[in-house]
């Protein structure tokens, strides 16, 4: 038998032809498959409707979101896209769910797999540009934009057709599903779940940084679905073996967020482009600027799917630097540091009751150097728990199950792993930093007014 391959390359997807016949002839069996640096090959074939979500504006939309917004001034490599996380992250929900039900032969958990393939595949479908930043900006909430493109678009006319409701595709994502879809909004949206796994990963792949390594694989093959009643039932768990694979994967989220997300340089671009929209914004306001169609919505108000699709990095980027040639001095500075990568300066501040105390002070020094404050002196609080214990507010209170992990124990029984590994309980608390921002031309006498008053 003789097997020949075409693949026909376009963009990111590959259409690979099989024959099995004859070196002369290709049948019309075909896969749509994606090459992927950490998954290797992912498959777009499991079903017809992947293929056509994927091919609606709507998601191809995400291959122009870098998945980490600005962190590329940081990490210059870092510029894959939400696009290609989104395929990870159902790469990673077919494995992990084809894992836990790997002794059904029956096939009927066939169609709670296409479900959750459906909703990992959108889960991201509503992000705005530059990843959370421009949500504040623009005010919108990405959650309400996904809810409404899977409800009112052509991706719920695709949806149906496989008999797929949307709305059921809404409540995974909302922990607000009936019973039998609960272990799917585990696996969609958890503390350890398809999601977070891959992009995890992938941004630690694509920033170099090696303290963002796990142990996928062994993760994958000790999870399971817990059959011995009580609160856990129905849910997935890892057994004992995945304990320590668990324990490196909350810590390198811990060391993700320090290392990568709360980074002082990215939080300072993200704080400097709230900064040049807020000015853009006051001049829009006072007709001294006029925005281009697609963003009039900042000044007029009101936030649609409709502007969403309109906007992506390359839009707003590219608005950015028609203002490093505005006339007010103001937005021509804050656009042309951000093009061109000028960062203020930053300081960590260990009360922040020296920062409040010593405000006004700060600002004359940057009104001196004729900065304006409210532009120039940036105040950044980044905060994060690399893991929340379980903690039911309520006799019904699924969410708190759903969104915790819970490993079994050296006698089978579930336990939330903060009670089982000393590593994860030391992570479970609120770890969050002050710092601030200022031009280079004012730092000195900012760090001495600090100082003199820190101890």
């Amino acid at each position: 038998m003789i097997i020949l391959q075409k693949i026909y390359r376009s963009d990111l997807f590959q259409r690979c032809d099989h024959d099995y016949k004859d070196h002369n002839s290709f049948s019309d069996m075909k896969e749509r498959i994606v090459r992927d640096p950490l998954h290797n090959f992912i498959s777009l074939s499991d079903y017809d409707f992947v293929q056509k979500l994927v091919d609606t504006e709507y998601f191809q939309r995400l291959r122009r979101l870098f998945q980490l917004g600005v962190s590329v001034y940081v990490y210059p490599s870092a510029t894959h896209n939400r696009l290609s996380h989104s395929l990870g992250a159902m790469e990673l929900f077919g494995r992990i769910f084809d894992n836990i039900h790997k002794d059904i032969k029956d096939g009927s958990k066939e169609e709670l797999r296409k479900i959750g393939i459906a909703t990992i595949l959108l889960h991201d479908i509503g992000h705005g540009p530059l990843s959370h930043v421009t949500e504040q900006i623009f005010k919108f909430k990405h959650e309400d934009m996904t809810t409404e493109i899977i409800k009112t678009t052509e991706i719920s006319d695709i949806l149906k057709k496989e008999g797929i409701e949307p709305d059921t595709i809404v409540k995974i994502i909302n922990h607000t599903s009936e019973p039998e879809y609960k272990y799917i909004s585990q696996l969609v949206s958890s503390q350890l779940d398809a999601d977070r796994l891959d992009y995890l990963t992938r941004d630690a792949y694509f920033t170099g940084v090696a303290f963002g390594k796990i142990d996928l694989e062994r993760i994958i093959r000790t999870l399971q679905i817990y059959k011995g009643g009580g609160d856990i039932e129905g849910y997935v768990v890892s057994n004992n073996k995945g304990l320590e694979a668990i324990e490196s994967y909350v810590l390198s989220r811990h060391l993700m967020y320090q290392g990568v997300y709360f980074h002082k340089t990215t939080r300072c671009f993200e704080r400097l482009i709230e900064n040049v929209f807020k000015r853009a914004i006051f001049l829009a306001i006072d007709n001294k600027l006029i925005f281009p169609k697609e963003f009039e919505f900042l000044k007029n108000g009101g936030f649609s799917v409709n502007n969403l699709m309109q906007l992506d990095d390359h839009a707003v980027y590219s608005l950015i630097r028609q203002w490093t040639e505005n006339s007010d001095k103001i937005l021509n500075d804050l656009a042309d540091r951000i093009i061109n990568r000028k960062p203020l300066k930053w300081k960590n501040i260990k009360k922040l009751k020296t920062y409040s105390e010593n405000l006004e002070k700060i600002k004359g020094e940057l009104i001196k150097n004729e900065f304006d404050p409210d532009y120039y002196l940036l105040f950044d609080e980044p905060s994060e728990t690399p893991y929340s214990p379980y903690s039911p507010k309520g006799a019904d209170d699924n969410t708190s199950v759903i969104t915790n992990i819970f490993v079994l124990n050296e006698e089978g029984r579930p336990e939330e792993i903060s009670h089982l590994s000393k590593v994860v309980k030391t992570l479970a608390d609120n770890q969050t930093s002050f710092r601030i921002y200022v031009p280079e031309e004012c730092k000195a006498q900012t760090l001495s007014i600090l100082r003199s008053n820190e101890n």
